[in-house]
């Protein structure tokens, strides 16, 4: 709809007036960096201020919480964590594993409108190892990076600085994330 594209392009021009009006701006990343410089905005206004994770909440954990020491599963566990929609890469990283012919386990945790056509794609291609899974909350995942050997981030649109790569990391975690956006500069 021409008038719809009409009022995200005005929307959009009026934020960029503001933004170049203001005296300094912050991205969170080095990519954030690059764009404001692609819009005309000079060094000097820029300061990088990386995104902040509360590592207390997150780290690696070498015993159970029972005090045992932590046995390493047979298999690499391989954790998604994110929305079910088309520019989260889901359905990407389902044509990615469905190659993959050495062992893994694979859990999905997300919502949305393509949860029923990864489920169907699992059966279909007889992805045993791969478990399709609902959204948890926000806590329940943190604690859930320390059963995982890997965190996959494979989003097809760029994010400044996506907090769930940082929290793997922060976690001690294997990242593997698209080629898009803020991600790349933490994982280089």
């Amino acid at each position: 709809n021409p008038a719809i594209w009409l009022a995200l392009y005005l929307s959009w021009r009026k934020r960029l007036t503001v933004l170049r009006g203001f005296p300094l701006v912050t991205p969170n990343s080095a990519f954030m960096d690059t764009k404001l410089h692609e819009i005309g905005i000079p060094d000097d206004r820029i300061t990088i201020v990386p995104n902040v994770v509360l590592m207390t909440k997150t780290g690696i954990r070498q015993k159970t919480p029972d005090g045992k020491q932590r046995v390493r599963p047979s298999l690499p566990r391989i954790l998604y964590a994110g929305a079910y929609i088309e520019s989260k890469g889901v359905l990407d990283l389902l044509n990615a594993l469905k190659d993959i012919t050495l062992p893994y386990a694979c859990h999905l945790y997300g919502s949305g409108e393509l949860k029923e056509r990864l489920q169907t794609s699992v059966t279909t291609n007889q992805l045993n190892n791969i478990t399709i899974h609902d959204a948890i909350p926000h806590d329940e995942l943190l604690k859930l990076y320390d059963s995982f050997d890997i965190v996959v981030q494979p989003s097809l649109v760029a994010e400044a600085m996506p907090r769930s790569v940082l929290e793997a990391l922060g976690a001690g975690k294997a990242v593997v994330t698209s080629n898009v956006g803020g991600a790349k500069g933490v994982i280089t």
